[in-house]
C-alpha cells in the first residue's frame, strides 16, 4: 500500500472508498485499518509513526507529504514540512531507500531544499523508534532556532 500511495498509483482516499464498500473477503478489515492510516497523508510506516510522535508531544503547524514548488514544478515532497519556518523533516525507511537510484535522488532532493532556503532533519526507522524523545528534542528545538530566526 505504502508503495502504492508513493509512486501515486492510488490515491488514500480512493484506496478508503474501496477498502469501505462493505466486503467480506479475508484482509479487507486490514485494508481498511491501514486506508485509515493513510488518509492523515502520510505514505509510510515511517511517517505514520513521526506524526504520531509529533501529535502526541502537541507540536503543530505541520503537513505531510508538502510540495515545494519552485515555479509550476515540484522541487520536492518533504515527508513532514513546518512550512511557515521552512523546517523539512525526511524519514528514511529501509523499505523505500534500499534503491540506490533512489538514495541519489534523495540526497539531490535534499540539496535542492537546502538551496531555496529550507533546513532538513533526517530520521531513521531506528531514531524514530528508539530514540522518539532525542527526536523530538532536536525538532522542537530546531524550531526555536527557526522561529527566532523569523521574528528577527
Amino acid at each position: 500500500m505504502d508503495r502504492a500511495l508513493q509512486q501515486r498509483w492510488i490515491a488514500a482516499e480512493s484506496l478508503l472508498r474501496r477498502a469501505a464498500d462493505g466486503d467480506t473477503r479475508r484482509g479487507v478489515e486490514q485494508l481498511r485499518a491501514l486506508s485509515r492510516e493513510a488518509v492523515t497523508g502520510t505514505h509510510s510506516e515511517a511517517e505514520r509513526v513521526a506524526v504520531s510522535l509529533l501529535r502526541a508531544e502537541g507540536i503543530e503547524g505541520w503537513v505531510a507529504n508538502y510540495e515545494v514548488r519552485a515555479g509550476d514544478s515540484i522541487m520536492a515532497i518533504a515527508d513532514v514540512a513546518f512550512v511557515a519556518v521552512r523546517l523539512a523533516i525526511e524519514l528514511d525507511g529501509r523499505a523505500w531507500h534500499v534503491d540506490a537510484d533512489q538514495f541519489q535522488r534523495d540526497r539531490r532532493r535534499q540539496n535542492a531544499l537546502v538551496k531555496a532556503g529550507w533546513t532538513v532533519l533526517r530520521y531513521t526507522w531506528r531514531d524514530l523508534t528508539e530514540e522518539p524523545d532525542r527526536v523530538i528534542a532536536e525538532i522542537r528545538h530546531t524550531l526555536r532556532i527557526l522561529r527566532l530566526d523569523c521574528a528577527l
